[in-house]
């Protein structure tokens, strides 16, 4: 079985200069945990629940700190087109507990 047969979300994007609010509110509308965060160049990084809530812990300003400064750079990826074992064996070997699949899993690879 391959991961496209999952049928895989197209991802919601935000930008790495964007408001950690306003990171926040798409998260809450699109009800998604993980955001890709782009910039002109393509994909660079991923925002998450658990970037988040890092964030707030240290005391950051949510309409002033941008999502760039609290992504996660380089995630672990996988191709559409991989198979789901070898995805299940890339998350053991890095211990990676939560994975995100999505149409642009491949520009961050």
């Amino acid at each position: 079985m391959k991961i496209k047969d999952f049928k895989p979300r197209t991802a919601i994007t935000v930008g790495r200069g964007e408001s950690l609010r306003e990171a926040t509110q798409r998260l809450a509308d699109d009800d998604v945990g993980v955001l890709v965060v782009i910039n002109a160049g393509g994909a660079v990084g991923v925002f998450s629940e658990q970037d988040l809530a890092r964030a707030v812990a240290d005391g950051a300003d949510l309409d002033e700190e941008p999502v760039g400064h609290n992504m996660t750079e380089a995630p672990l990826t996988v191709e559409k087109d991989g198979a789901l074992g070898d995805a299940i064996a890339k998350m053991n070997e890095t211990g990676c507990d939560t994975p995100w699949w999505s149409t642009v899993a491949t520009s961050l690879g």
